[in-house]
């Protein structure tokens, strides 16, 4: 991917909050797109990619009470429409949500902001992955021009999802094997 090679054109991104956060909490966070130099036109977007290997919880906008649900405001009065995909994306980042825009466009310094699992709405959070990963990005791409051409936004915000020790009452194997039940086996941790 081609990077914007300037976030006063295609805009900047910003995310609250940032920091350590343990495996498989529940947390919510805002991003917010602030709109460059080039605006966003009527028909565009901008999407916001995950990798395709990890568990998170799938994201969703239908159940305002149920965990990883998703909203998004904004400071325009263009209207928005909000689409996840697990396929979507380019790989390694197949993972995407949509923010497309529809009657109206946004100027330079208007915003867009997406509430991951905001508790406003009954929400218990965003479920994070069960592994360590120091840089779980939330990358943007921005069609600003509504031709289909998504411009990857610089300096995407990431957070880290730790493990934290002393917590954990017991280990757990989910996992499939020819053993049946009873039989001894070996694994290794």
């Amino acid at each position: 991917m081609v990077v914007g090679p300037d976030p006063v054109l295609y805009g900047h991104v910003d995310l609250s909050p940032r920091g350590a956060f343990e495996v498989r909490s529940l947390q919510a966070f805002t991003l917010t797109y602030t709109v460059g130099r080039f605006g966003l036109h009527d028909g565009g977007a901008i999407r916001i990619v995950f990798h395709a290997i990890g568990d998170t919880g799938r994201l969703q906008t239908s159940d305002p009470s149920g965990e990883n649900y998703v909203t998004v405001t904004t400071s325009g009065s263009s209207n928005l429409s909000l689409e996840f995909d697990g396929r979507t994306g380019a790989r390694p980042r197949r993972k995407s949500l949509t923010i497309r825009v529809s009657g109206g466009y946004f100027n330079e310094g208007d915003t867009i902001t997406v509430l991951f699992g905001g508790m406003t709405h009954g929400s218990p959070s965003m479920r994070l992955q069960t592994f360590v990963e120091e840089g779980f990005e939330f990358k943007i791409l921005a069609d600003v021009c509504a031709v289909g051409h998504f411009t990857p936004i610089p300096d995407a915000p990431a957070i880290a999802i730790v493990l934290v020790l002393g917590q954990s009452a017991a280990w757990r194997a989910a996992l499939f094997s020819l053993r049946r039940p009873g039989e001894r086996f070996q694994f290794g941790l």
